[in-house]
Parts: C-alpha cells; structure tokens; sequence
C-alpha cells in the first residue's frame, strides 16, 4: 500500500461532507378534541344551529297546553335522535309535525352516519403533523 501515497493526495476530500439534520417523527398526542376533527368548524356551527331551528319549531308546533312538559319531550327527541336513540313517548299526531320530525330524522341520520365514518377514518389513518424536509422549512417551523 506504501504505493498508494504516492498516486493519491490525502490532504483532500474524496467525498464532500453535506450538511443533514433529523427530526424525530411527530408524535399524536391523545387529547379530547379528537372527538372534533372528523366535521369541520363551520358543519358543527351549521348543525348547531339547525338543533336550534328544528327546537324552536318543533316547540311552536306543540299544543299550548302542552308547553310546560312538552318541552323536555322535545328536547329529548331533537337530541336523542341526533344521537341515534329511540323516540320515547308518544309520536305526533298531527302532519306538519310528523313531517318536520321525519326531515330531522332524515338530516340527524345523515350527519350521524358522515360523522361515524370519518371518526372511523380519522382514528384507523391518523394525521401527524408536518415534518420538515430541508433547510428551508427546518427556519419556517421556528426550530432553534
């Protein structure tokens, strides 16, 4: 090997060093907001708002002597069946009523369902958060 110094000059580089970083992966932590991720801000606003709507009218079209205890009965129907759970008590008797109380069933069915299922999704591929990739944005994060 005494013949390799000769031909090769060690005072170089053969390789030249590159800078790198690495970053562990992000890790999820459990929190109780997990229960929100699966609808976007504005769905929750619209569905709130439209228990409200379907509160008020539901209430206005219960009979005047009704109001007093008919009102928890409606409440319990507007959030039991949101919440998939049995109307308890007597149904409606009148139309309009039985057709708004069908359309809310339909709406809170739908949204149960999307809501379900994109839990489902959002718990089986969860998201992490972004990592960075280069230099660029290792500076954007405000990594020190």
């Amino acid at each position: 090997m005494p013949h390799m110094l000769e031909e090769f000059e060690i005072t170089f580089f053969i390789e030249p060093s590159t800078l790198a970083f690495t970053m562990a992966k992000p890790v999820l932590k459990p929190n109780w907001q997990s229960l929100f991720y699966p609808l976007q801000t504005d769905v929750w606003g619209y569905v709130a708002a439209t228990v409200i709507l379907v509160f008020i009218v539901l209430l206005m079209m219960k009979p005047k002597e009704d109001k007093g205890h008919g009102a928890w009965q409606v409440m319990r129907q507007v959030f039991g069946t949101l919440l998939d759970e049995a109307i308890h008590g007597e149904l409606p008797r009148k139309s309009s009523t039985r057709l708004v109380l069908t359309s809310w069933m339909i709406f809170s069915f739908i949204v149960g369902t999307v809501y379900r299922s994109n839990l489902t999704a959002c718990l089986t591929v969860p998201t992490y958060p972004t990592r960075a990739e280069n230099l660029a944005d290792l500076f954007n994060m405000g990594v020190k």
